[in-house]
């Protein structure tokens, strides 16, 4: 009978309690909005919000906007150098189709948004790894070599080539041609690295072949050849001006990154294909603490803000997933800090990793502010409209 009463009476506090809780904050996805909502206690402890906070974010037009897709049309005076662009990190992966054995979408889903979602939202820039399946079908992932053993209870799992496979180039190559047809006076940069062939080089050194190469050019000739910016000087790309890179058109940069010889070989301005210019800075902090990694940047930045270079500001977190137990708890959905040695794991998203920087892109504008000097290209994870803001709000001020 006691208990009976006791219910009733927290039922009856709790039915007249509309005391607020702390604000609860929601993280518009698309448009980097933060929502702000109030909080009411609901029988019997928890919380409830007062507000729909995901209709709000609908609401305010959380998509995105033609705005956006030809933000560059305002500054064709200008020169890649002295613009500030919208950059997607490992581009390729905003949607996951398949995975190897031990990897999940948390730890290689590094964007949201197709390639015709990502140029809508003004990303300029794209960090594209091709990767060559078991199949021979040409996709885009996001890998890394393990190459280690790690023995759990009585199995042992065998950890080599871990990762999972997004877009398909022939995907990409779709959006961006749709894009620019219907687009003009755009400069659409895609960065090709991290090449891997999977068919025939599954191993820590997989690398692309000369058909492999020649398989990728192909491609890109087939759906772009038209507007590829051809014969220039990888300094000439950078700081000849918009219009005349353009000509009244939308314009596609492809750089090859160096790995072994093979990009070399195959980087020719005649046909569109340049070798990744020597002065673009783009160097990452590699950890997963936000203090640590502004300051890196930061410190980067100012180091070389009197240079000659075209300066890539990497504002993601990364996972630090440099061993097996760490990719194995990320595999199994294991989310411990402790300090025993076999459970010191931490397996936090790369989506929840990014929600910070995005959140903090004014320190940008403020780095600007106090250095007069811009950074190039804004390197984002889960890339929103926010990015385009920012960057739209600095090439407004350096001029």
């Amino acid at each position: 009978m006691k208990i009976i009463v006791c219910l009733l009476y927290l039922f009856v506090i709790s039915a007249y309690t509309y005391a607020d809780c702390s604000d609860g904050l929601f993280y518009c996805k698309n448009s980097g909005t933060t929502i702000t909502y109030g909080r009411k206690y609901k029988f019997p402890f928890w919380c409830k919000p007062i507000l729909d906070y995901k209709q709000i974010c609908k609401d305010i037009g959380d998509n995105e906007d033609d705005m956006y897709k030809l933000w560059m049309e305002n500054y064709q005076n200008r020169s890649l150098m002295q613009l500030t662009i919208p950059g997607a990190h490992n581009a390729g992966m905003g949607k996951i189709s398949t995975c190897s054995d031990y990897a999940t979408s948390g730890i290689t889903k590094t964007q949201n948004k197709s390639f015709s979602k990502m140029l809508n939202t003004g990303v300029r820039y794209f960090d594209v790894r091709p990767i060559i399946k078991k199949n021979g079908d040409l996709y885009l992932g996001h890998f890394s070599w393990v190459g280690k053993s790690q023995k759990v209870l009585l199995h042992t799992f065998k950890l080599m080539n871990e990762g999972c496979y997004g877009y398909s180039v022939d995907e990409m190559l779709n959006d961006i041609s749709k894009f620019i047809s219907n687009s003009a006076g755009e400069i659409i940069i895609l960065n090709f690295s991290h090449y891997m062939n999977f068919k025939t080089h599954d191993t820590s050194s997989s690398h692309f072949d000369k058909s492999d190469f020649i398989h990728l050019k192909n491609k890109i000739i087939h759906k772009l050849g038209p507007y590829l910016i051809k014969n220039y000087t990888n300094k000439k790309l950078l700081t000849t001006k918009l219009s005349l890179l353009t000509r009244g058109k939308s314009r596609v940069i492809i750089f090859f990154e160096a790995a072994n010889d093979m990009p070399q070989r195959f980087a020719n301005s005649a046909e569109g294909f340049y070798l990744k210019p020597g002065n673009i800075y783009d160097t990452y902090s590699n950890t997963d603490n936000f203090k640590k990694m502004k300051n890196d940047q930061f410190a980067k930045f100012k180091k070389h803000k009197n240079d000659s270079v075209y300066f890539i500001l990497s504002w993601i977190k990364t996972m630090q997933a440099d061993n097996t137990k760490n990719f194995l708890f990320c595999y199994f959905g294991v989310n411990i800090n402790s300090q025993i040695d076999e459970l010191s794991a931490r397996c936090i998203p790369l989506e929840e990793m990014a929600t910070e920087p995005l959140r903090k892109l004014d320190d940008i504008f403020q780095l600007y502010t106090e250095n007069h000097k811009i950074p190039n290209v804004i390197y984002t994870d889960f890339t929103t409209t926010a990015v385009t803001d920012t960057a739209i709000r600095i090439n407004n001020n350096a001029h």
